[in-house]
């Protein structure tokens, strides 16, 4: 995984947590505020790893796909599978 990303925390009891427009560059738009002698940032480590990581996992760029009702590879061969996605707010208007 390659990527970086910038944190920005300041201690809660600085003149930043007070006056929060004052002179907050693009840069510094979401800072932290953290109390005690430390940042956990295991939470935030975590969170930036599930942001770089693919919503789908493929193979190749071209790759179809698995069949998400038969499970068949769509790269090696087709299946007959037809998988509609359903919005249940509009049941009641297809019943009519």
């Amino acid at each position: 995984m390659d990527g970086k990303f910038d944190l920005f925390y300041r201690p809660a009891d600085s003149e930043w947590e007070t006056a929060p427009d004052a002179g907050l560059s693009d840069d510094e738009i979401e800072i932290g505020f953290y109390e005690g002698g430390g940042v956990d940032l295991i939470e935030v480590v975590r969170e930036q790893v599930l942001l770089k990581l693919p919503m789908q996992r493929v193979c190749a760029p071209d790759c179809k796909g698995i069949c998400p009702a038969c499970g068949q590879n769509r790269n090696t061969s087709l299946c007959d599978c037809r998988v509609q996605l359903t919005d249940e707010r509009w049941k009641a208007l297809r019943e009519l």
